[in-house]
């Protein structure tokens, strides 16, 4: 027998999937360096989209973080030392920042040989993948996060530790730096931000794809949602060194809050031009 919908003006379909904006970053993060879709990260990068999530992977997420603290207290009871947490490290530009799980000293295995700490929460099946396989084809892009992380931090060892979500159990493995997945990222980063053109889509190219459905960037990909109209997706945008955004056209440097704002001399960037409207933003002019 088919299961029927739940209505949407329900408190138990609400409870789970009432939408949740996601603040926009001003930064791209280092975390979404094993994102193999760099379009979807240049869709976050430029703030193309309105990002929004159901409630119940808010919560997915908050959970990760309260998890992360379990691993920490488990690692000091073992007499390592956790120091450095949320360390923040710089990428291309200072356009691109990572922030650090910590850093584990004392660790039985090497003593003497600082760790970059990166804990990550698991469900049952993920967790024996990452297990049985390890990190670099049980989970690659978390493995290449860690490889940015290495790089941007001068790390020479890293301490993954994995978190079992159905049975607390914990499992870590012990990571050396990979320098040439390291260069590929550092160039795949530089190509985001700077690229004058959008990548290609990934996998079939429909919005069916498996990866393309879950990618919150989907609706505006394929058109089903307009190009958010900000001064990043504007033509008389320019990238700069030391994390600055300018405007061309004003010869003024933006801060985020007049990145949102814009102002009527939007024009849409070559880049997203086929995303454009009508429509013009609705801020004033500068």
């Amino acid at each position: 027998m088919a299961t029927l919908p739940i209505p949407k003006n329900t408190t138990i379909y609400q409870i789970n999937n009432m939408p949740i904006k996601q603040g926009k970053r001003p930064y791209l993060g280092m975390s979404s360096a094993g994102n193999e879709c760099s379009r979807a990260i240049q869709f976050s990068f430029f703030h193309a989209y309105e990002d929004e999530i159901p409630i119940r992977i808010s919560r997915i997420f908050r959970l990760g973080h309260l998890l992360e603290k379990e691993v920490i207290i488990a690692l000091e009871l073992l007499g390592y030392k956790i120091i450095n947490k949320q360390r923040e490290l710089y990428g291309f530009g200072h356009h691109v920042l990572g922030h650090i799980d910590g850093e584990v000293i004392g660790l039985m295995e090497a003593p003497k040989t600082p760790h970059l700490l990166e804990i990550k929460t698991h469900k049952d099946s993920l967790f024996k993948q990452v297990k049985n396989k390890g990190v670099k084809f049980g989970f690659p892009s978390h493995y290449d996060q860690v490889q940015r992380y290495m790089d941007a931090g001068q790390y020479k060892r890293c301490l993954y530790c994995a978190y079992n979500k159905d049975t607390s159990e914990i499992w870590v493995e012990r990571l050396y730096p990979d320098p040439d997945r390291q260069e590929f990222l550092r160039i795949k980063e530089m190509n985001e931000v700077l690229n004058e053109t959008l990548f290609p889509r990934i996998g079939s190219g429909q919005s069916t794809y498996y990866k393309c459905r879950i990618c919150s960037a989907n609706k505006t990909c394929f058109h089903e949602n307009p190009i958010s109209e900000n001064c990043r997706t504007c033509e008389h945008v320019e990238v700069h060194e030391g994390g600055l955004w300018m405007c061309s056209k004003h010869s003024i440097q933006l801060s985020n809050e007049k990145q949102a704002a814009g102002c009527n001399s939007y024009s849409v960037a070559l880049k997203f031009s086929e995303y454009a409207t009508d429509r013009r933003c609705s801020g004033n002019e500068i």
